[in-house]
């Protein structure tokens, strides 16, 4: 698991969070519950959905306040009263096969005017064997996810691109890596490995001895992965994060739509 982009797009998550009035939320494929802790710690109530039982036993275990946990597959479960003025899907939409339905179910769980933090792997020109290792059925261009969100009534207020250069270039050694070390066998890839993605402290692809290098020096990366903070605004880094908003009707043409704005 890719840990220090992760914990990049948290501290991402919790500047994104403070600029919107929401108290509420609910996150889709809330894996092992790092994100739920982040938000319980800010003070919002919520509710995190996934399928993994064996994700979702490990964030009960972090006892998390005014935190409802469901295992449920929102793809295929019909998910009865619940919407919210905020849903959060980090690390997701790339698993899923059919990103257009999902896109339009989560339309459905969010209130008029409410909010979606998306985040993503970015730019398809470096769809690799790491994206396949962890069930990745694509990465994402910034103008393909712009229009995919358009067409379900979402606008984009917010569109950062973070890891720069840092996650770009562990990103490079890991997949020489699998490249030279591991065979990757593609057969049912995305169903095998999607279900332990969530797992934060999954590292099963890994020769034990690679496990053992990597805890020792992914707080390191952690750290100094933030100085991608020059570069957000720029197309340079391994992922986006969004945030969008979702407007009650279809815009009309001649109106004019809300420009991007970025955080500083």
């Amino acid at each position: 698991m890719n840990v220090p982009i992760i914990d990049r797009q948290t501290a991402l998550l919790r500047k994104l969070v403070r600029n919107i009035n929401v108290k509420e939320y609910i996150e889709f494929g809330c894996g092992e519950g790092h994100n739920l802790k982040t938000l319980s710690d800010m003070g919002l109530s919520g509710i995190g959905i996934d399928f993994s039982s064996k994700a979702l036993e490990i964030a009960r275990r972090k006892k998390l306040v005014n935190t409802k946990l469901l295992e449920k597959d929102f793809m295929q479960a019909e998910i009865d009263c619940l919407n919210t003025d905020l849903v959060v899907l980090l690390f997701v939409l790339e698993h899923i096969e059919n990103d257009d339905k999902a896109l339009e179910i989560l339309n459905s769980r969010i209130n008029n005017n409410g909010y979606l933090i998306l985040s993503i792997p970015a730019h398809e020109i470096l769809y690799s064997s790491q994206d396949k290792i962890v069930g990745h059925y694509r990465r994402y261009n910034r103008e393909t996810i712009i229009s995919k969100l358009e067409k379900y009534n979402f606008n984009v207020e917010i569109i950062q691109c973070f890891g720069f250069p840092v996650a770009n270039l562990y990103t490079k050694l890991y997949n020489i890596y699998l490249s030279k070390i591991i065979k990757i066998n593609t057969t049912n890839i995305f169903f095998q490995n999607t279900p332990i993605s969530g797992i934060r402290l999954e590292k099963s692809h890994f020769p034990k001895i690679i496990s053992n290098i990597s805890n020792f020096f992914y707080p390191v990366i952690s750290q100094i992965i933030k100085s991608d903070t020059l570069f957000l605004n720029y197309d340079l880094g391994t992922h986006y994060i969004i945030l969008a908003r979702k407007y009650c009707d279809i815009i009309n043409e001649d109106s004019e739509k809300p420009k991007l704005t970025f955080l500083s």
